[in-house]
């Protein structure tokens, strides 16, 4: 089996981004070398080739675009077929066109946006303050229909699905009171991204999909990471909460038993008490007894003087 591989380029592209030069004609071609061997090292781990397969490639001028052939053989197959996975491409040309633009310090400036200019700054600021008050109730109506299991309490989790668009309101308000800025800048870095993927990869219908959605992934990004620094927030929140009913309900066991005790000392007391009185009753009573013996005693001495 031989892979053939041909790796295209639109030359007002390459020119663009300093590999070509229209006048002389020529182009960088270790710059055009080290793309490809990057292109092929990608590919080769992914169909895992790369400790059977040999490759070899050449640099073409012999039409209006640039272009690279590359052929790719094993001497011992180790296949019968020679169908390689989509992803592989995919990879392949995403390899190329990275190497080329260097979007890296542009892609660092996008999440930084997102995760440290808005969601960062939002995990310092509580949504209980007083200045949050406008979106207190809403966060506060998502906290009460969440389910009892926390482990849920992640936007992709299945369960939360009925309260993505909820919280997707909430993380909407909060961009716009505090993050309109750079929200903006945001959107024109992502439109700027999306021109430059577009002439990288072409109109194509096949490779459209590159550029077509990755607005919306990232703004998507976006609201997924803030939808959890909220849901995180609830989590914090909910353990205030759970703590103030523990105390409170600590505070009625406490009192419970100290009148429990109450009531056992006054019985006690009061038993102690019948106990004396009874004692007393007692001792009233065998006096009298006494007494009353005494008199029927002297009465019957009496009696017997007299005869």
């Amino acid at each position: 089996i031989m892979w053939q591989d041909v790796i295209t380029f639109h030359n007002p592209w390459l020119q663009e981004n300093g590999l070509y030069d229209a006048d002389t004609h020529t182009v960088d071609e270790k710059k055009l070398m080290d793309i490809t061997r990057q292109s092929m090292k990608e590919m080769l781990k992914r169909e895992r080739l790369n400790e059977s397969a040999v490759w070899s490639a050449a640099i073409h001028y012999n039409t209006g675009n640039i272009h690279i052939h590359i052929a790719t053989v094993e001497p011992q197959p180790t296949r019968e077929r020679g169908k390689r996975k989509p992803k592989t491409l995919d990879a392949m040309k995403s390899t190329v066109v990275n190497q080329i633009l260097n979007r890296g310090e542009q892609h660092q400036k996008i999440n930084e946006l997102i995760r440290k200019d808005m969601v960062g700054k939002k995990k310092q600021d509580s949504s209980l303050r007083w200045k949050n008050r406008d979106i207190q109730p809403l966060f506060l109506q998502i906290y009460n229909h969440l389910p009892e299991d926390k482990r849920q309490w992640q936007y992709s989790y299945r369960t939360l699905k009925p309260m993505k668009p909820f919280i997707d309101v909430l993380s909407q308000k909060y961009i716009e009171k505090y993050h309109r800025n750079e929200y903006q800048q945001l959107l024109g870095k992502l439109d700027k991204e999306v021109e430059e993927l577009k002439k990288a990869y072409g109109e194509g219908k096949g490779d459209e999909k590159r550029y077509k959605d990755y607005k919306q992934t990232k703004i998507d990004d976006l609201y997924k990471r803030m939808g959890n620094a909220f849901l995180k927030e609830m989590k914090d929140y909910d353990k205030q909460q759970q703590q103030i009913k523990r105390m409170t309900e600590s505070k009625k066991q406490s009192k419970r038993p100290a009148s429990f005790n109450q009531k056992v000392s006054m019985h006690f007391a009061l038993k102690k008490m019948e106990r004396a009185f009874k004692s007393e009753y007692e001792s009233w009573k065998n006096q009298q007894h006494y007494e009353r013996l005494q008199k029927e005693i002297e009465h019957h001495r009496q009696e017997e003087r007299s005869y």
